[in-house]
């Protein structure tokens, strides 16, 4: 995991890669949230299929 801050926004970065039988799977996760509002907090995930 990656954690970066900026200010007072702060962002979470979980990425990875799953292979099995062939199919190639790539997830990226992001976090981010403000330090002094924890309710403004936004969630980002994203799938990317390639098959190889």
């Amino acid at each position: 995991p990656n954690i970066t801050s900026v200010g007072t926004l702060s962002s979470l970065t979980v990425s990875g890669s799953i292979t099995c039988s062939g199919i190639n799977l790539d997830i990226s996760i992001e976090y981010y949230w403000n330090a002094t509002d924890s309710s403004s907090a936004q969630y980002y995930l994203s799938w990317i299929f390639v098959f190889t």
